[in-house]
């Protein structure tokens, strides 16, 4: 992006339409023109296809696309004997060039429904207004320009502040593509935050269904495994081809991609057969929110078999003493797998312990703490704290 612009939107999702598969198929364009505004797609231009005087376009050759335009409305009867060449029928889409408005008419055109190249490649673009998110987590700044054939992708990231991870990003390579999401303070060390199906591909943001606090200058791992029905090569990286995207490049402990989700591979190691970035994004809102408890635990060492207690303090954020309730969730952790999390209810505010008995040791038990969603406060969660006995 150029420098000194200030974005109005931010994209949320790329649906990549289906190709046409003859100029009668056209219901799906329409229908994404009526749902998503103008749509993105290509054509093979060429001086001898134009007419200047209707502003009337049409391709009969075999060419690859070279020009990419917008679609904005169509004409079903748009007459063929405005066309240069003559077309087997009437039909033709209404296209937005980017020459500037004193080309076409004021910058606009019309391609006939039976062009060769247009609506092969088409996709369609959402957005959202800026202040949706606070800040975006990425390395893939290029996108996507080449795939791996290991479902598993990870991103190492360092929390620039006290913030709430609520959306991650990345491609859908195919139709119906399943999708798992996970965060961890490690690559073996994650839980599972939501799982679901895309049924149109293209490059996808998916809202959590709980926002995941995140600590300032602490590291987070976002993790996502893929499994994509029409293609064996799921996951999306910035691989640098030369004079087209050779400035992208990967650096140590930044991205990963495993064929199993246990072997991974550093895409920044010198060693790795794939040099270049996975494409995955983290969009998090900045804390701490105005509904936002801290939470404070405590606990000595103890042996394994012993029952420990551990001693906390709930308080409500500025502005919000009393309102409602707190749930204060703990789960344990054994040999690395997650727990689910167990719920207690207490005051807004003060000071409450509980009972954990240990049966063995390196126990890794995690707590966070909540304010309810009503009308005075919204669902959130405290950051995550960990205490383990040894």
């Amino acid at each position: 992006t150029p420098e000194g612009l200030s974005a109005t939107k931010h994209v949320q999702d790329v649906l990549w339409l289906p190709p046409r598969s003859g100029p009668d198929d056209n219901e799906t364009l329409k229908w994404a023109l009526e749902t998503h505004g103008a749509l993105f797609t290509s054509i093979c231009w060429t001086g001898a296809a134009y007419d200047a005087a209707t502003t009337a376009y049409f391709y009969a050759g075999s060419s690859e696309a070279n020009h990419a335009v917008a679609i904005v409305g169509w004409d079903d009867a748009y007459s063929r004997a405005n066309f240069a060449q003559l077309p087997p029928g009437d039909g033709a889409f209404i296209v937005r060039n980017s020459w500037g408005s004193s080309w076409g008419a004021e910058g606009y055109f019309y391609v006939s429904y039976h062009d060769a190249i247009i609506g092969k490649k088409s996709a369609a673009f959402t957005a959202e207004p800026q202040a949706n998110y606070d800040r975006l987590y990425q390395y893939d700044e290029l996108g996507a320009t080449a795939y791996l054939s290991w479902p598993w992708m990870a991103n190492r990231f360092v929390a620039v502040s006290d913030e709430f991870l609520t959306a991650v990003g990345f491609y859908a390579p195919s139709p119906d593509t399943a999708y798992e999401i996970y965060l961890g303070s490690a690559l073996s060390e994650r839980r599972l935050l939501c799982a679901g199906s895309i049924a149109v591909p293209g490059y996808r943001t998916v809202r959590l269904p709980e926002p995941q606090a995140l600590v300032a200058g602490e590291p987070f791992y976002v993790i996502v495994r893929l499994a994509a029905p029409t293609t064996a090569y799921p996951t999306a990286i910035e691989y640098p081809w030369s004079y087209y995207s050779s400035g992208a490049s990967a650096e140590v402990d930044q991205s990963f991609a495993s064929p199993d989700g246990s072997s991974w591979t550093d895409m920044g190691d010198s060693a790795s057969p794939y040099p270049g970035n996975v494409c995955l994004k983290a969009l998090t809102v900045a804390g701490p929110a105005p509904w936002q408890v801290s939470l404070t635990l405590s606990a000595s060492e103890v042996a394994a078999g012993e029952t420990v207690t551990y001693a906390g303090t709930v308080t409500s954020a500025a502005g919000s003493p009393g309102q409602g309730t707190v749930t204060v969730e703990k789960r344990r952790l054994p040999d690395g797998a997650w727990g689910d999390w167990r719920r207690a209810t207490l005051a807004a505010d003060g000071s409450y312990s509980v009972a954990v008995a240990m049966t063995t040791p390196d126990r890794l038990w995690e707590f966070r703490a909540r304010m309810p969603a009503d009308a005075a406060n919204a669902t959130g969660y405290s950051p995550v704290q960990r205490l383990s006995v040894e």
